[in-house]
């Protein structure tokens, strides 16, 4: 390793050690040890400035430019760069030259995910533009400046800002631009353990490293800049984005292509729609996925289950998964045996069969690691299926408590065969999903190498190909099921195989609920749509009142569960009232289920998030982009999660237009902060003028019985608005073959009347209802004199006004499936 690499990892191991001294009660560090550390970084981050710019090579003077085949080709002395361009705005460079790694795979993005797009060379002023943007290049030293509409710079390197050394270590330098901001690269929290989480990374260096310290800390080489773009490496190599210093912001890499897209807007919802378009966009989830999971560390044996099926069924409290920890397999140490523990589990096959009787499905807990107790480790050992030491064996190193173990190779394609096999076998036993933990990897020995290559090559794809494995049995052996992961680590593109993510170890304290809803934009905003957390913490015993928070907070997360070590998470392990105020929530969650499935397609679709971050519903709001408090739980919900212990009030920030509180249709206009009163059972909660959000009956499991009758609650706004209510079976792949089913809603008021429509179903599924009622529920302050159904006048039994709740609400006869209705309310 060169000094100057040696160095740079210097700087982000010091930068990530923080993690290393905290305290073992509260996860805290000093702020004098925190001053500290960020002053030991500035220095190794100079000290590998300036051994790079002492030792580095460069481009050297431009000798040609050229197109060639569909490309933009700058040759210089020591470097050939090579620009294309694709539809929307997007922009391919890569760098090559002897020393780089320009041959290593692209394993992040899909083939044709892009349409390449003709532009327009102009060698006089050193430029090539397509109508959208332009790239002008420097000739005396490889630089670039890329411009959009209106030749507004977007992003500039830096002339002779490329060096790199013959190791393919290299750094790129960009300018900093008035207005730059750098929002998400992946879940931040590890980087902020003392303070609350900041989206923007302005004045940060951003390790692209995957990490638990605890909690987990998963980096992306991709951001969005308010200013109008979005910048992805596709690179997996150990880096790390350093925006500290002033005027310059730098991506550094120890090895690997020099391969960076930039995707023009200009606002985040168009860049997202370009990147996962590259990267891939997730799958639709099973239905069940939008329903409340159990899960704990603690769960031993099928007692331990069948107690929970009893209280969630007795008590009437909807819950549709049931999560098997370590203790699956029959003890932690055995972990790598991948099969039900006798002691434990005498009959899994049958066992997972009795959840399913009930209404519950199954995720059970894998793990890269294999003890040397476990069964497998020995045939694992011998078929070379581990990582290897410096000298090229299979490395068997201590793990959990000093246990020797092996770390599974997944860049061994015979590794991922025999664990997708296990994976099949545990599938055929019934469980219906999967939690891929552990996989960052947690504990990778300095002396570790891969099949593939060096460490610092493969680490940051462990979690990625151990997901790509399961993903691609399910694409060979069960083509028509739908795969779900739950995985504490990835990388870019993990989306496309059914992963979804969460934070990581987190603690039982206000501070760590805080940060949790910046974390959860981050990965939003980096092409990570399904995100949780461990509700209530994992470390550490919650408080009734923080675990009520947390569920607050989860039961608007895309996926809802909580988790701990050891101690309770169950809704009724809180006492009476945090019981009656959890159901309530878990409640509200089952009847937005359409909404959220609805949205879980916008997800399939473009790539949106479920969590918004508000500047994505209102690019125009110049202060949307500070509000990291609050988000939007798709385009009607504003959601405003209470992180204070003992808190009376929580500031809302309500952009333009009218909002009315959730709880009772109080409106309050928008443009403005205000202070909304709360008490325990109250989080702030507001819908958007103009919203039709589509609810359900209650269901103790989101199939209990037929949605044959849908509730849509209008709030009437003077503009026309409109929703999409997707519907599927819900649980196999044939909406890919367009079996589903999209119900346009639309609603509008006049100076006198108010119009919901539901417009008939456009295509059809196997299980889709013959027929349906509406329940139209229109939330309003007048008292109507007259309501028709699709233009003739509604039987006074089938509407009635509630004065003290200020809703209308009109009840529809069965429509058939090919039809629509129409609700028409007059003043």
């Amino acid at each position: 390793m060169t000094l100057a690499a040696a160095v740079f990892r210097f700087a982000v191991l010091f930068h990530q050690c923080k993690g290393a001294f905290l305290h073992p009660m509260t996860f805290r560090i000093s702020q004098p040890f925190a001053k500290f550390m960020r002053a030991a970084l500035a220095v190794a981050v100079i000290a590998f400035a300036q051994s790079v710019y002492a030792a580095a090579l460069d481009s050297g003077r431009m000798l040609s430019a050229a197109s060639d085949g569909g490309a933009l080709v700058l040759a210089y002395e020591n470097a050939r760069v090579k620009v294309n361009f694709f539809r929307g705005g997007v922009v391919r460079v890569e760098l090559s030259a002897e020393g780089f790694d320009s041959a290593f795979p692209s394993l992040l993005t899909v083939e044709n995910g892009l349409t390449p797009e003709a532009f327009r060379p102009n060698p006089v002023k050193q430029r090539a533009e397509t109508d959208t943007v332009a790239v002008e290049y420097a000739r005396a030293s490889f630089g670039l400046r890329i411009a959009g509409p209106g030749d507004v710079t977007l992003l500039k390197i830096l002339e002779g800002g490329v060096s790199w050394e013959p190791d393919g270590s290299y750094t790129v330098k960009f300018e900093e631009l008035i207005g730059d901001k750098y929002l998400g690269m992946g879940e931040p929290m590890p980087e902020q353990l003392v303070e609350v989480v900041k989206m923007d990374h302005n004045g940060r260096v951003r390790p692209i490293w995957n990490r638990h310290e605890p909690p987990s800390d998963l980096g992306i080489p991709f951001f969005f800049n308010p200013r109008g773009y979005g910048l992805f490496f596709d690179n997996p190599w150990r880096a790390a984005l350093d925006f500290s210093p002033k005027h310059t912001f730098s991506y550094r890499a120890e090895g690997g292509p020099l391969r960076f897209y930039l995707f023009y807007g200009p606002d985040a919802n168009s860049v997202l729609e370009r990147y996962t378009a590259l990267t891939g966009r997730p799958p639709m989830p099973p239905r069940w996925a939008a329903g409340y999971m159990q899960s704990q560390y603690g769960y031993v044996n099928e007692a331990d289950f069948r107690g929970l099926m009893e209280n969630f069924r007795s008590r009437r409290i909807p819950a549709d998964t049931l999560i098997f920890d370590l203790d699956w397999f029959g003890d932690r140490f055995l972990m790598g045996d991948l099969w039900w523990g006798a002691n434990n589990f005498p009959d899994g096959p049958a066992f997972m069969r009795e959840l399913d009787e009930k209404g519950f499905k199954a995720i059970t807990i894998v793990e890269p690691y294999v003890f040397e107790n476990s069964r497998n480790h020995k045939f694992l050992k011998d078929n070379k299926m581990f990582t290897l030491d410096a000298a090229g064996n299979q490395n068997i190193f201590p793990f959990w408590s000093e246990k020797p173990a092996g770390l599974m190779d997944f860049t061994n394609p015979d590794t991922r065969k025999w664990f997708a096999d296990q994976i099949a076998r545990i599938k055929d036993s019934g469980v219906d999903a999967w939690w891929t933990d552990l996989n960052e990897p947690e504990t990778d020995p300095e002396n570790n190498a891969y099949q593939a290559g060096p460490r610092a090559a493969w680490h940051n794809m462990q979690a990625f190909l151990m997901n790509k494995a399961i993903y691609d049995l399910y694409s060979e052996k069960y083509p028509g099921d739908r795969p779900f992961i739950m995985s504490r680590s990835g990388f870019a593109g993990i989306q496309r195989f059914g992963t979804s993510v969460w934070s990581g170890d987190v603690n039982a304290t206000f501070h760590h609920l805080e940060n949790q809803i910046p974390v959860a934009l981050s990965a939003g905003l980096s092409g990570l749509p399904m995100w949780n957390s461990d509700i209530g913490g994992f470390h550490g015993k919650p408080g009734a009142e923080l675990f009520v928070r947390w569920i607050q907070f989860g039961a608007f997360c895309p996926v809802m569960r909580p988790h701990g070590n050891h101690d309770p998470r169950e809704p009724w392990a809180f006492g009476e009232q945090s019981e009656a105020i959890i159901k309530k929530y878990i409640e509200l969650r089952y009847r937005l289920i359409p909404y959220l499935y609805t949205l879980y397609r916008q997800m399939h679709e473009t790539g949106a998030p479920v969590m918004r971050p508000m500047f994505m519903e209102f690019p125009g709001d110049a202060n949307s982009v500070k509000m990291e408090s609050q988000f939007m739980y798709g385009p009607w919900l504003l959601v405003a999660p209470v992180t204070d212990a003992s808190a009376k009030k929580k500031r809302v920030c309500l952009p333009k237009g009218n909002w009315i509180y959730f709880w009772d249709d109080r409106i309050a206009p928008g443009a403005q902060g205000i202070t909304a009163p709360v008490d325990l059972e109250t989080m702030p909660l507001f819908v958007r003028e103009g919203a039709l959000l589509p609810m359900a009956p209650v269901m103790q499991f989101h199939d209990e019985s037929p949605l044959d009758l849908l509730e849509i609650h209008y709030y009437p706004s003077g503009e026309p608005t409109q929703f999409t209510l997707y519907e599927d079976d819900g649980v196999s792949t044939a909406y890919l073959k367009g079996e589903y089913a999209q119900t346009v809603l639309r609603g509008y008021r006049t100076a006198d009347s108010v119009t919901v429509i539901a417009q008939a179903p456009r295509g059809s599924y196997k299980g889709m209802p013959a027929e349906r009622s509406f329940r139209f529920v229109i939330h309003m302050a007048r008292p109507p004199r007259l309501v028709a159904l699709d233009g003739n006048r509604a039987d006074a039994a089938s509407w009635f006004y509630d004065a003290e709740k200020q809703i209308v609400t009109v009840n529809t006869p069965p429509v058939k499936s090919g039809k629509g209705v129409q609700a028409d309310i007059l003043f």
